[in-house]
This record gives structure tokens, sequence and C-alpha cells, in this order.
């Protein structure tokens, strides 16, 4: 079915310009699980389906619907619990074998200066014999490969008589790269099972979308015999959400991180449904006009951070003031 603009609510200053309030359905993955909620909650509260403002098969659908797109959120959600949990203890190893790696091309190149390693030794490396600088390993992959380096190089070197290594020896390297090797592999899965979570819940979007229309329609029509007014308000127990175009008004507030507490600057920061953006100064600060009212939501943006989503109901042409916390990646 083609949704018109208004089904949609895509909240352009057109539409609202157009009417001058309008229905705001859900366009990220927890603003189509709190509708559904929504509805979920308020139909239990009522005798279903004899007083429900929805139809027995919407009911029927949407709790097969909510169960199934709240159990592939939570999944999301702990999926990412585990990817930071496996990102954080990748720090510690990753500093471990980059330091190792260092401090055995320094020895090497000590033992080549002392002659006590001829420098075509670091051919054994794939290093050029005159090649006297480290190298990099910035990445989780040059990580790996210039420890597989060391590892095959370094037999290949005393197999053919060269003297073994002392600082360090290369079981202790092999020790520090194994356990930094299942670290880094701990990562790469925890990665993918995000990735696939995050896939799995995309792919429930199109029917949570089609089912929220389909209820609230079913409530907008309930009510429709009510005033305007009086319809929203009646609507709004179901979860249906309304912006509006009204007076000027300023929202204000501070965007911390979740964990430290502390304030981020330069995120971006706008109010869904409206075209204005701004960034948060150093002390996480913003600052941001708009004439919009109702049933909002402060959308924050930033680099290495999840993209946060504050519910908040601002009344027509009244300033305030709207905090946010954002979660790292």
């Amino acid at each position: 079915m083609i949704r018109s603009l208004f089904s949609y609510s895509i909240l352009s200053f057109f539409n609202l310009t157009v009417m001058s309030t309008a229905r705001k359905l859900p366009n990220s993955n927890i603003s189509r699980k709190k509708a559904m909620n929504a509805l979920v909650k308020k139909n239990n509260s009522v005798v279903a389906p004899l007083t429900s403002a929805l139809t027995a098969a919407t009911i029927t659908r949407l709790n097969i619907d909510n169960t199934n797109f709240n159990a592939a959120y939570a999944a999301v959600t702990a999926a990412k619990a585990a990817r930071i949990k496996a990102r954080d203890a990748a720090v510690t190893s990753r500093v471990s074998l980059h330091d190792y790696i260092g401090v055995y091309f320094k020895t090497m190149n000590s033992n080549i200066v002392l002659d006590t390693m001829p420098n075509t030794a670091r051919s054994y490396y794939g290093l050029s014999i005159s090649n006297k600088k480290l190298p990099l390993v910035d990445t989780d992959e040059r990580l790996l490969f210039w420890s597989n380096e060391i590892l095959t190089g370094d037999a290949a070197r005393v197999l053919a008589g060269g003297v073994a290594m002392a600082n360090p020896t290369i079981a202790e390297f092999t020790a520090i790269f194994v356990a930094t090797d299942i670290v880094l592999e701990t990562l790469s899965t925890a990665k993918t099972a995000l990735s696939t979570a995050q896939t799995a819940l995309n792919g429930l979007r199109t029917e949570a979308d089609s089912l929220i229309l389909q209820g609230w329609n079913e409530v907008e029509t309930t009510f429709s015999g009510l005033e305007a007014s009086a319809k929203r308000t009646a609507a709004r127990e179901w979860g249906v959400k309304y912006i509006s175009i009204g007076l000027p008004a300023v929202v204000t507030g501070i965007i911390t991180d979740s964990v430290t507490g502390l304030p981020l600057a330069k995120v971006k920061v706008h109010i869904g449904g409206s075209n204005t953006k701004v960034l948060t100064d150093e002390f996480g600060r913003y600052s941001i006009n708009t004439n919009l009212y109702g049933d909002l939501e402060l959308i924050t943006t930033l680099k290495d951070y999840d993209e946060g989503i504050t519910d908040f109901s601002m009344a027509n042409g009244v300033d305030m003031t709207v905090d946010a916390v954002m979660e790292a990646e």
C-alpha cells in the first residue's frame, strides 16, 4: 500500500505549514519499539477486544510483532554489550603486542649494531637488510601481520644458524601474541554478531511500520467523533504522537557521556521534523530555535557514539531545557 505524505508523517516544514498538526510516525528502531509497546500496554489495560480501539486482527498481529521486535531489539542490546566488553579487553592486549613487536625489532637492530647478528637477518622478516625503521603497527591487521612475520622469520633465522633472541625470547613473544590473537578474534566475532543482530532487527522494520500505521489509523478512527484536540488526547494514550507548528521557542540543554558524565563537544543536535541542526560547544551545551511543539524528539549524533533519541513534550511557544546522554559504540 502506498502511504500518503500525511500517513508517513515526513515532517518537513512544507507538510507542517500545510497542516498545522500531523502525526509523527516512528523512524528509528527505539521509536518503533516504544510505539508498539504503548499499543500493547494500553490494549492490555482495557477489556480487549470488546472495548479496544484496535480490531481483533490487529491485536493478534500486534502481539506477535511486538514480541518479535522486542526480542530482536534485546538481541542487539546484548550483542552491543558483548562487543563493548570485547573492545575494552582488546585495548590492553593491543598495547602489549605493539610494545613487544617494537622491542623485538629494536633488539634485532641492536644486535646488528653490536655485530652479534648480521644485517641479513632482517630479510627473514620481509625487511630490506638496510631498513632500520620499526614497522608500522597501527591497526589490528598490521599487528597480526608483523607478529606472524616475527614468528615465521625467527624460526627460519634460528634454523639457519642464527642466535636466539633474548629480549624478548620467542617464547615470551609467542605467549603475548597468542593471548592477543584470542582477544582480537573474540572482538571480531562480537562485531559480526552485532552486525547480524542489527540486520535481523532492521528486517522487521517494514512490518513494524505497517502495523503501527494500521494501529494508529484504527485508534484515530475510534475517536473520530471527538473534537480534534480531544481526539489527540485520547489517541496519545495509545502512543500516537503528534507534532505541530506554533510560536517560536528555544530548546537548550547539555549533552553528556553516559559513562563518564562528562560533556560532549561537537555533538550534532536537531529536533525530529526540523532541518535546523546545531553543534554543542566545549561544555556540551546547545541551543536550538524551533516553532515545533507537541511530542518531540531530540536527536543527537557524534562519531563513535550511538545515535541518541530523547523524547520530550513541548508546549506551544514555551522555552524548555532538554538534557541528553549518549552511549559510546
